[in-house]
């Protein structure tokens, strides 16, 4: 394979746009933006908007766990 044609290739592959995967029920994420009780939290590697299940306020780079989802948001608690 000429470098040309690698070149090619691995331009190709970086321009396919990838489908994020819902994380997984019981999952570990880490939150991005406090939850207030919704915010963000880093899942999988994708940034996904979070609400936790409880009400409570869950402040940035806790580890909580996913419980669920709904609609567009995945539901967490406190790892803890």
């Amino acid at each position: 394979m000429s470098y040309l044609t690698l070149l090619t290739e691995l331009a190709k592959s970086r321009s396919k746009k990838r489908r994020p995967s819902l994380p997984e029920v019981s999952s570990l994420a880490v939150v991005n933006t406090d939850l207030t009780p919704r915010g963000s939290v880093l899942a999988g590697g994708e940034l996904w908007n979070a609400e936790a299940v409880r009400g409570e306020r869950i402040k940035t780079h806790t580890s909580v766990r996913i419980v669920g989802f709904r609609d567009h948001l995945l539901l967490v608690q406190d790892k803890t």
